[in-house]
């Protein structure tokens, strides 16, 4: 099965890959949540998935929608969100390379929770939902790097629905910029540099915030040579403080 077409929704498609990418050569292989199996399951999965380009603000599958299938992230990022009825988002998490989005097509007649959106030109491997389950039943030592890596995001959930419950919201923003910053940094002499390239909206919806709030608090770490900011560049200047704010 392709992946779902949302080209009627969006007034885009996705294009499909002629040529699939060898899943043995791909960077994104080493530590992903399905990629990293072992040789005979690598081959099974690239059997039976399709790759999808996506442009940048492409929609890979609308929040209410039919699960499908799983997707797997192998260049470029995704962001996972839900709207509500006054158009106010709420970024749920952003998938990198060598991770899953879907996840709800393992729930028969499950609907997708959240609308998923291409952030960068993206490379995305589809499977549908029954040749997920037979994939699973032949080469189990993948659904349980599946299930390991689903673990591993609810815990990250879990830790985000606290900061969110319980933190002010400068807390939040210094929480969020740190983790940013373990995902995204590269090093510069003036800082450590998000590769991350996202909108004040974008920040505010990660954390919970108005953007008119979230502008507020970037002024004042800027302000106060925490950090510094450049459109939709962010520098962490003294992350030691971001980490005492948090």
């Amino acid at each position: 099965m392709n992946a779902p077409d949302t080209g009627r929704m969006t007034g885009q498609r996705s294009t499909t890959m002629k040529g699939k990418d060898a899943c043995d050569a791909c960077d994104a292989r080493e530590g992903a949540a399905l990629c990293g199996s072992e040789t005979a399951a690598l081959a099974a999965f690239a059997r039976v998935h399709h790759q999808h380009r996506y442009l940048a603000k492409q929609t890979l599958y609308h929040e209410g929608t039919p699960a499908l299938g799983l997707y797997v992230v192998c260049r470029g990022r995704i962001k996972v969100s839900r709207a509500d009825g006054n158009g106010r988002e709420q970024i749920l998490r952003l998938v990198d390379p060598g991770g899953v989005l879907g996840e709800e097509a393992l729930i028969e007649g499950a609907q997708y929770v959240g609308s998923a959106l291409a952030l960068e030109e993206s490379r995305v491997a589809f499977v549908g939902r029954e040749e997920l389950l037979r994939l699973f039943q032949a080469h189990g030592g993948m659904a349980v790097n599946l299930l390991l890596h689903l673990c591993r995001e609810l815990v990250s959930t879990q830790a985000n629905l606290t900061r969110l419950a319980l933190a002010d919201a400068r807390s939040r923003m210094a929480g969020l910029l740190l983790e940013l910053g373990r995902r995204y940094g590269q090093p510069t002499p003036e800082g450590m540099q998000l590769s991350l390239q996202v909108s004040r909206g974008e920040l505010a919806a990660m954390v919970g915030l108005t953007p008119e709030t979230a502008m507020r608090l970037l002024s004042e770490f800027r302000d106060a040579g925490i950090v510094r900011t450049d459109r939709r560049q962010v520098i962490l200047v003294r992350p030691e403080r971001l980490e005492a704010l948090s």
